[in-house]
């Protein structure tokens, strides 16, 4: 997207993503399910993503 800003001093600046637009946010909640999901429909997070949504499985 290369999308920049310009500061008050003039400078380009690329801004930080709050809401997720213009990411592959979708397609990585997709992967993650179709990757990781078990038998009985519930949802294992893996290790690294357990911090940001503090629960090591999704239930069905």
């Amino acid at each position: 997207m290369n999308l920049r800003f310009k500061s008050a001093a003039g400078e380009n600046i690329l801004p930080h993503i709050l809401n997720g637009s213009g990411t592959a946010l979708a397609r990585l909640f997709v992967a993650l399910i179709e990757t990781h999901q078990q038998a009985d429909g519930s949802v294992k997070i893996p290790q690294p993503l357990q911090p940001y949504l503090k629960t090591d499985c999704i239930k069905p």
